[in-house]
C-alpha cells in the first residue's frame, strides 16, 4: 500500500510568505504511482483553482485535520521531473542564496513545461513521395527533360527516385525553389503529398567521429592527474592554465572520453558568448550524437527536447552556459 499523504510545494510559491509545502490526500488510484519529485495538479484556495505543484515528501500520517485537506487531482508526468539529487540541490540553493524553493526549481525545469507533460516536442511535417511506379516516372521525365520551364520538376523527381520521400521544405531549400513545381507534379498525380508527426530536432550538421589527438608531455601529465582524481572519485577542482591554442580543450575532450567509456555523463559549461558552432562542433566531431546543447537562443521546444534526451539518457554530454548545470543526468561524474 502506498503512502496516504503528500507534502506539495506550489509552483507559484515564489515569495517568502508562502515558501512552504501544503498537505494533500493521495487518491487511492494514485497511491502506487506517485513519487517524490513528480509534478502534480492540485486544487488551491477558496475557489479550488487548479495549480501545479511538486511532490516534496510522501507520508503515512499527518497532524492536519482530514476535513482541511484536499485531494491531488492528477500526475502531470509519468516520471519524477526532479530527482532526489536535484531536490537536495534545490534545498541547498534555497538556503545558500536566501531564495524560495519554487524559484530554484523553476530554473531547473525546461521552459514551456508549466502545467504540461514534459516530453519530446512534436510538429507536423509535409512530405512528398512518388505516386507512380519508377518506369512511369522515368517516362514522364523523358518528356520534360529538354524543356527549361520544367527543370525544377525534373530535379524533384530525380531526388525522389533516389530517396523515395522527402520533406517539402527540404526540397525547396535544397533546390532553392518555391512550391510551384511541387504543386504541378501533385496536380498531375506524379507525386503525392502527405503529413507526418515528427519530433523537433536541432538543425545541426552530421559530423563523423574524430580520433583523439596526440598529446605533448605537459598535456599527458595534466590528463593523468585529472584521470587519477576521477578514478578515486575525489571530486576535486582543477584549473588548466595555458594560452589560447595550447591544447586545454583537447585535455577536456580526453577526460570526457574516459568518463563516457565508464558509463558516466559530463556537463561542459561555456560562456554564452563563446558558445559558437565551432565550439560545439569540436565536441560533436569527437562524440557524435552523444552531445546535446542548450542556450538562450534555442526555442523553448528545442530546449525541452534537450532536457528530455538528457533525462532519458539518450545523450551523455551537455554543452551550455551556467544554466546547463541543471541538466538532469542520472550518472554525472
Amino acid at each position: 500500500m502506498g503512502k496516504k499523504y503528500a507534502e506539495i510545494l506550489l509552483e507559484f510559491a515564489t515569495s517568502q510568505e508562502i515558501d512552504r509545502t501544503f498537505t494533500y490526500k493521495i487518491p487511492a488510484h494514485l497511491m502506487q504511482t506517485l513519487e517524490v519529485g513528480m509534478r502534480v495538479l492540485v486544487p488551491f484556495g477558496r475557489g479550488n483553482k487548479t495549480q501545479q505543484g511538486y511532490v516534496i515528501e510522501l507520508k503515512d500520517a499527518t497532524q492536519v485535520a482530514s476535513h482541511k485537506m484536499k485531494n491531488i487531482h492528477t500526475i502531470i508526468d509519468e516520471f519524477p521531473a526532479l530527482s532526489t539529487e536535484m531536490l537536495n540541490l534545490a534545498f541547498y540553493m534555497k538556503e545558500r542564496y536566501n531564495t524560495t524553493l519554487a524559484t530554484v526549481i523553476d530554473v531547473m525545469l525546461p521552459p514551456g513545461s508549466k502545467g504540461k507533460p514534459i516530453a519530446l516536442a512534436q510538429k507536423e511535417v509535409r512530405y512528398v513521395k512518388l505516386a507512380k511506379n519508377t518506369q512511369e516516372v522515368k517516362q514522364y521525365m523523358e518528356t520534360i527533360q529538354e524543356k527549361k520551364s520544367f527543370i525544377n520538376q525534373y530535379k524533384i523527381l530525380e531526388i525522389l527516385l533516389e530517396v523515395k520521400k522527402a520533406p517539402v521544405n527540404h526540397l525547396t531549400e535544397l533546390l532553392q525553389i518555391g512550391e510551384s513545381a511541387i504543386k504541378t507534379l501533385s496536380k498531375h498525380q506524379i507525386i503525392s503529398q502527405y503529413r507526418e508527426i515528427e519530433t523537433y530536432e536541432l538543425k545541426e550538421s552530421k559530423l563523423g567521429i574524430e580520433q583523439s589527438w596526440r598529446l605533448n608531455d605537459e598535456q599527458k601529465r595534466s590528463l593523468e592527474i585529472l584521470e587519477e582524481s576521477f578514478a578515486k572519485q575525489e571530486h576535486e577542482t582543477f584549473l588548466l592554465h595555458g594560452v589560447t591554442g595550447s591544447g586545454k580543450t583537447e585535455i577536456f575532450l580526453q577526460v570526457i572520453h574516459t568518463i563516457l567509456q565508464k558509463g558516466g555523463q559530463a556537463i561542459v559549461l561555456v560562456p554564452e558568448i563563446s558558445l559558437t558552432p565551432q565550439t560545439v562542433n569540436r565536441f560533436k566531431k569527437r562524440f557524435g550524437n552523444q552531445v546535446g546543447i542548450t542556450h538562450s537562443r534555442l526555442t523553448p521546444k528545442e530546449r525541452m527536447n534537450q532536457w528530455v534526451l538528457a533525462k532519458q539518457g539518450k545523450i551523455s554530454v551537455m554543452i551550455g552556459p551556467r544554466s546547463a548545470v541543471f541538466t538532469p543526468f542520472e550518472n554525472l561524474k
